[in-house]
């Protein structure tokens, strides 16, 4: 049985690691599909030339990346918060919420950084926010980290942000459409 751990640095640093670009792989995957997949079945049209693909490859191997530095970074942050008696002891679910975490930070800040009312992000940036507090309460409480069970998963949030940012797109469009 692998034992996830953050009693000592380089532990929490090497978990914060695989779980930071296990979160961002699944938000990666959950893109590809809502982005070129969802929209190519939903558009028999569209064409995909293969630069396309080259270029989806190279973001999936970017959101690793980046995924792993932030992971490291939260591992960090976990085993210093932890010493400070401000997250939970030792339980793993605390790395997984703090990876998971970063991805949310990082959701936030690109959806607060664009134009909100261009995309609907006012409501992206509601669930983003809500997931957010879940995660951090997560982080604090045994108790709500069971009771939360699987939504605060990042393969869940991911799909769940990415289908609201959908729904607002398409919403957005409509309402422009009969503006004409």
């Amino acid at each position: 049985m692998i034992q996830v751990g953050y009693r000592k640095v380089g532990s929490a640093v090497f978990w914060g690691t695989v779980l930071g670009a296990a979160a961002w792989s699944a938000y990666a995957a959950t893109e590809v599909v809502f982005a070129s997949l969802l929209f190519g079945f939903t558009r028999p049209f569209a064409v995909f030339r293969p630069w396309h693909w080259q270029l989806t490859g190279l973001l999936l191997i970017g959101y690793l990346a980046v995924g792993a530095v932030a992971g490291a970074v939260s591992g960090l942050a976990v085993f210093l918060l932890r010493k400070a008696g401000w997250v939970r002891e030792d339980a793993p679910v605390v790395l997984e919420s703090a990876a998971a975490l970063t991805l949310l930070g990082a959701f936030l800040w690109n959806v607060a950084a664009n134009a909100l009312s261009l995309t609907g992000g006012i409501a992206v940036l509601i669930a983003a926010a809500c997931y957010a507090a879940l995660l951090l309460v997560e982080l604090r409480s045994g108790r709500w980290s069971g009771r939360l069970g699987m939504l605060t998963n990042p393969w869940v949030f991911s799909g769940v942000l990415l289908g609201v940012e959908q729904a607002a797109i398409s919403s957005w469009r409509r309402t422009l459409w009969k503006a004409r």
